[in-house]
C-alpha cells in the first residue's frame, strides 16, 4: 500500500530486540546479554537467552519483566544507566533494580 513506508518507519527496530525504535530507550541491545559474569543470583535477571524475557532462577516468582517493560534495555544496559555495583553484573539484575527501572522507563 501507499502506507507501507510510514509503517515500517514507526515500527523500526534497529536492533532487532523486538521494541519499535520510538519506544526503545536502548539502542544496540544484544541478545543474549553478557550479564550475568558468574552466575544468575537469587532474585536477579537477565536475558539469557534469545527470546526478550528476563531469566531469573526462581521457580515461580509471581512476577516477570521483558523488554517490552525495560522499554529495549538489557540487564547490562539497565546497570550501566542506574549505575549500579559489580554485583548486578555478576549475578544479574535484582528484582528492584528491575522495578526501580520499568517505573523510570513507563514515565
Amino acid at each position: 500500500s501507499d502506507h507501507d513506508g510510514l509503517v515500517l518507519f514507526i515500527k523500526g527496530d534497529e536492533d532487532g530486540d523486538g521494541v519499535p525504535n520510538n519506544l526503545d530507550l536502548c539502542a544496540g541491545t544484544a541478545l543474549p546479554e553478557s550479564t550475568p559474569t558468574q552466575r544468575l543470583g537469587r532474585n536477579r535477571w537477565a536475558l539469557t537467552d534469545g527470546d526478550g524475557v528476563f531469566d531469573t532462577n526462581v521457580g515461580n516468582p509471581g512476577l516477570s519483566f521483558t523488554l517490552g517493560d525495560t522499554a529495549g534495555c538489557s540487564c547490562e544496559q539497565i546497570i550501566e544507566e542506574l549505575d549500579l555495583g559489580k554485583g548486578q553484573v555478576k549475578f544479574g539484575c535484582s528484582t528492584g533494580n528491575m522495578r526501580t527501572w520499568v517505573n523510570q522507563a513507563g514515565d
